[in-house]
């Protein structure tokens, strides 16, 4: 993704600095990889979130993240910053069952953070999240999914 917010900058470095990490980011020179053929940026996009366990997850020139659904529609975990944001259907979902959650204060921390989530779950646990997040795209946030349950949010 592109570099549109200090904080997802921050972060990247602190993870990428840290040789127990293994770091694939592709950075982009802006917003929707520009100069990149679309076609290629998002194959390239897909692919790096399908090749990875989990994906990274930060506000840009806004307070939300468009990658945290990509990352859950790939089956993958998101390592999402949480600066305060709102998550789709926290009034249904534990979102902290679903994903790494790095509060923005700790953001020099996120490697060891990321760490401790890791190496406290087991190859199977992590693979039993992975299939939930893919079973929980499916549910909220494909177009049928969403219009199932549209009526939460009418009172």
């Amino acid at each position: 993704g592109g570099i549109t917010h200090e904080l997802r900058l921050q972060a990247l470095q602190v993870l990428n600095d840290n040789y127990d990490i293994k770091c694939d980011f592709v950075l982009r020179h802006g917003f929707w990889a520009p100069g990149v053929p679309k076609d290629v940026a998002i194959k390239e996009f897909n692919e790096n979130i399908q090749n990875s366990i989990y994906g990274f997850c930060c506000r840009g020139a806004g307070n939300f993240s468009f990658r945290f659904g990509e990352v859950l529609s790939h089956g993958r975990i998101p390592v999402l910053v949480d600066s305060d944001c709102v998550l789709p259907f926290e009034h249904k979902i534990d979102w902290s069952e679903h994903a790494c959650i790095i509060p923005q204060d700790e953001i020099k921390n996120i490697d060891s953070l990321l760490l401790e989530y890791h190496n406290k779950k087991t190859t199977s646990q992590i693979i039993k999240i992975q299939e939930e997040n893919r079973r929980v795209w499916k549910e909220y946030f494909t177009p049928l999914g969403f219009v199932k349950h549209l009526g939460d949010f009418i009172e």
